[in-house]
């Protein structure tokens, strides 16, 4: 795997000194079934470290996974940017532009996934392999850190999709 994420402390309070807070998310539209949509919510402490504060995953479909971004943007506040993957094409911009549309109020951040998913999770990676990674402890930890651990070839990616694009 990529992660190590026996590396990542669990803290049972989020850390003094959060400098920025970033919501990624991976859409998914399948109820009941296939990927995930997830959110992964981190934040960069003044120390350089890394917070994650909070994953979720949901097999829904597209009028529930919408509901659960507005309802998990408006519980994050609107100190916590969402960033939200764009499907290339037309069809992708205009569910980018309902996505933004739907979080007025917040910072939303929309772009296309380039390249590799392995290449776009390096970086995450590089700081919990290096232990500057800190989680606070929660029921979602366990399936979060499995998928860490199998990542990328585990049978989900999606919260380590989210948290690559949380960091980035």
């Amino acid at each position: 795997s990529e992660f190590k994420p026996d590396m990542i402390a669990v803290v049972d309070a989020i850390p003094a000194g959060v400098q920025r807070w970033c919501r990624g998310w991976d859409l998914a539209a399948t109820e009941g079934a296939g990927d995930y949509t997830a959110g992964v919510r981190l934040g960069l402490l003044a120390d350089g470290r890394v917070c994650i504060a909070h994953a979720l995953r949901e097999q829904f479909g597209t009028d529930k996974r919408d509901a659960l971004i507005k309802a998990t943007a408006s519980a994050d506040g609107f100190g916590v940017r969402q960033s939200l993957p764009q499907d290339p094409g037309q069809a992708g911009k205009g569910q980018a532009q309902a996505l933004v549309k739907m979080l007025a109020g917040h910072q939303v951040h929309t772009s296309p996934e380039t390249g590799d998913k392995v290449v776009r999770a390096r970086p995450l990676a590089s700081q919990v392999n290096a232990g500057n990674v800190v989680m606070v402890r929660g029921p979602w930890n366990d399936a979060f850190t499995g998928e860490l651990r199998t990542f990328p070839n585990g049978l989900h990616d999606d919260q380590a999709d989210a948290a690559a694009r949380a960091y980035a």
